[in-house]
């Protein structure tokens, strides 16, 4: 039973003391033909065992985390795995695989379908690959080459705001080179020029003038 204790919870095989010491702990509650069906504790005691507080050998037990202050976001239970209980109390036998050590305490509630990893430990932390993408396509002379950093996230190219095409940029000197001069206006001019263009003079252009 021990054996199967640890194969069918996939536990290592350094917690074989466990399984059989909750192993020990099972038969001596379980009914024997020796004894007439009856348990080594009925014929010892003298009454039925309570197996209402036994649960599944190697499922989670979250344990209360009662350390002062804790901040709005911290963990307010640790995960830790069910070994058995531990005889004589009503306290469970549990290991903690964050401090690799074994404790006795009560504790509820209990996921018996859930199996715990005990060779993984504390719980894996993974950050977001990033991947370094040359830009390809002509460059401007004066502007030197640069990479694009992209980190893996969702896609959202199916979005509807999503930009189609390549994004191309002008240079300075492109812009200066095909950019006309407007020569012959002095300042005042080119300030009515500016008033004219983005306000109305009176209420019937404000009227028409589409918003």
């Amino acid at each position: 039973m021990a054996r199967y204790l640890l194969k069918g919870t996939h536990m290592p095989a350094r917690f074989w003391g466990e399984a059989v010491r909750h192993t020990v702990y099972l038969l001596n509650r379980l009914p024997t033909k020796a004894l007439r069906e009856r348990t080594p504790f009925e014929a010892w005691i003298g009454r039925k065992p309570h197996l209402a507080h036994l649960r599944v050998f190697g499922c989670v037990a979250y344990v209360k985390n009662t350390t002062p202050h804790l901040k709005k976001l911290d963990d307010r239970s640790s995960p830790m795995v069910y070994f058995g209980v531990e005889e004589g109390c009503k306290a469970h036998h549990l290991f903690d695989p964050r401090h690799d050590k074994l404790q006795f305490m009560v504790v509820d509630p209990f996921d018996t379908d859930a199996a715990f990893d005990t060779e993984a430990g504390a719980e894996d932390v993974t950050t977001p690959e990033i991947v370094v993408v040359p830009m390809t396509g002509a460059s401007s002379p004066s502007t030197p080459s640069s990479n694009t950093y992209a980190a893996s996230s969702p896609s959202i190219t199916n979005s509807p705001e999503s930009y189609e095409g390549q994004v191309r940029f002008r240079s300075i000197a492109d812009i200066y080179a095909n950019t006309e001069e407007v020569v012959g206006i002095d300042e005042e001019e080119s300030e009515v020029m500016m008033v004219i263009s983005e306000e109305p003079t009176c209420y019937q252009e404000a009227a028409t003038e589409a918003c």
